[in-house]
Order: C-alpha cells, then sequence, then structure tokens
C-alpha cells in the first residue's frame, strides 16, 4: 500500500508539472483517472451484496485493481487534487512580479485569461498548419535556415516519416485489435491519441504549428511499439529490423538539419524537402 501511494504520488506530481508546461494535455489525463476508476469497478463489480455495498467497495476497497493498496478515493485524491495543486504552484512565480503580479485571490480568474490568450489571433505565419496535416506529417517548421558563420545552415522540425507514417498503421491495427479482443490497453492508447488530437480541432486557437503534435505523437509511438511486437510474432521477423533500420536511417540523413551542420550550398536543402509541403 505504502508503495502504492508513492507511485500514485509522483504520478500526480508529473501530471501537475506537465500541465503546468502544456495544459492542453488534460483530456489524457482526465482519461487516466476515468480509466482507474471503471478497471477499479470492473474489480468489485463481481462481488456480491446491495448497491451500497458495491458503492463502498468502489469507492473505499483497497485490495481490488487496477492498483492495489489504494482506494478510488485515494486515487482521486492523488491524480487528481494532487496534479492540480502542483499545475498551480508553477504559477507561484508570478505572485512576485515587479510588473504585473497576479495576487493570489485571482489565481483561477488568471486561468481564463490564459486560456483568451491561447484563443487569440496572432499574424499568420509561413509555418503556420493544422491537426490533420501534423497527423500525415506534412507541414514541419525550418526553425533556422540562414547563413552562420561562412556556412548555410537548418534546423527543421520534423517528424521521422517512417515512425509518424508507420505509426498510423499502427493506431488502425491497435483500434481494430483492441475493439475486436477488448483489449483495454490497446483501447486506451488509441483513445489518449484521439483525445490528445481532438482538442486542437475543438479549441479556438486559430494559428498552430506542428509542435502541438508532440502530445499525441507519444501515444502513436506507443501504438507502433506494441505493433512491432506483435509483428515480431508473426512468421516474418525480418519485417521488425528492416524497420527499424529505416527509421534509423531517415533519422542519421536528417542530423544535419538537427544540429545546424554546415550545408554544401543553399540548395542542399532540397535533399530534405521530400514533399513540396515541406519547404
Amino acid at each position: 500500500g505504502r508503495f502504492s501511494r508513492l507511485r500514485l504520488f509522483g504520478a500526480g506530481v508529473a501530471i501537475g508539472l506537465s500541465l503546468g508546461s502544456k495544459w492542453t494535455g488534460w483530456p489524457v489525463f482526465l482519461l487516466i483517472g476515468l480509466g482507474f476508476a471503471w478497471a477499479r469497478f470492473g474489480a468489485v463489480a463481481g462481488r456480491g451484496g446491495g448497491l451500497r455495498r458495491h458503492v463502498a467497495d468502489w469507492l473505499f476497497d483497497r485490495h481490488a485493481g487496477p492498483v492495489r493498496g489504494v482506494s478510488l478515493v485515494e486515487a482521486g485524491l492523488l491524480l487528481g487534487l494532487l496534479p492540480a495543486l502542483v499545475y498551480f504552484a508553477t504559477y507561484w512565480p508570478i505572485l512576485f512580479y515587479q510588473k504585473d503580479a497576479v495576487p493570489l485571490a485571482d489565481f483561477i480568474a488568471y486561468q481564463a485569461k490564459v486560456f483568451e490568450r491561447q484563443a487569440m489571433r496572432p499574424p499568420p505565419h509561413r509555418y503556420s498548419s493544422v491537426w490533420w496535416q501534423w497527423v500525415f506529417d506534412i507541414r514541419p517548421i525550418w526553425l533556422m535556415f540562414s547563413r552562420e558563420n561562412g556556412a548555410f545552415r537548418g534546423i527543421v522540425l520534423l517528424g521521422n516519416p517512417a515512425v509518424m507514417w508507420g505509426g498510423l498503421l499502427a493506431l488502425g491495427w491497435a483500434a481494430w485489435t483492441g475493439w475486436r479482443r477488448m483489449d483495454g490497453r490497446l483501447i486506451a492508447i488509441v483513445a489518449a491519441w484521439l483525445l490528445s488530437v481532438g482538442v486542437w480541432i475543438v479549441l479556438p486557437k486559430p494559428v498552430t504549428y506542428y509542435h502541438h503534435y508532440l502530445v499525441p505523437a507519444v501515444f502513436l509511438v506507443l501504438a507502433l511499439a506494441l505493433a512491432l511486437d506483435r509483428l515480431g510474432q508473426l512468421r516474418r521477423p525480418w519485417l521488425v529490423p528492416a524497420f527499424l533500420f529505416v527509421a534509423v536511417a531517415i533519422y542519421a540523413w536528417y542530423i544535419p538539419t538537427q544540429i545546424a551542420l554546415p550545408w554544401s550550398g543553399k540548395q542542399q536543402y532540397l535533399l530534405y524537402t521530400w514533399l513540396p509541403t515541406w519547404r
């Protein structure tokens, strides 16, 4: 029980800190909480007794899964209240700003201002993109493209095509297999990806960029890892190392655009812009 609480405490702190840096990840963490509650419900549902007994077991029993030794109430505090407190703690420095400080009493109201700023319409940018362009990896960001220290150099934020496109196939496999086999692990990964992409579909933020896809990409990679594991169990085990070789080769090809190595000339960027939309 003590170690279970400690692990959930660490998870709660990590959730709060991650929300402090990227608050649009909240749908994923809501899914985690709902998933915990649903799993606990399934663990106690088969017991005898009336409705009152079921509700009491659901809320206070410490011996059922998915994390034994912790009641649902305790888990709610560690995965709900604690992350909220940590999140607000990340704003603590603004209490002491010499200019535009936010009083403690205005902390909650300040969150509405944060949301309003997210919805503001900044000037359009050449490398702005929308959610479906992130999903298909067709609109990266050239963070640098100029002559520096006597040579042309460039830095591009682009998803590895093998991982991003292969990950989409893996998500399709995870959705189909998870539905057919009622595999909660696969269903949760697909749901987390859909939620973390979906928030950008409904969020009234007029100008967005590829880096907003970093959170959904985490779950895409998880689906890809499970799909490769399954692929390795088939009669063609060479497919997995072949895929990994392609992914690593692409990564190595793009190293000059990740650490700003000097180019032979300005037109070298054509070696890295395989699609017209990558320019």
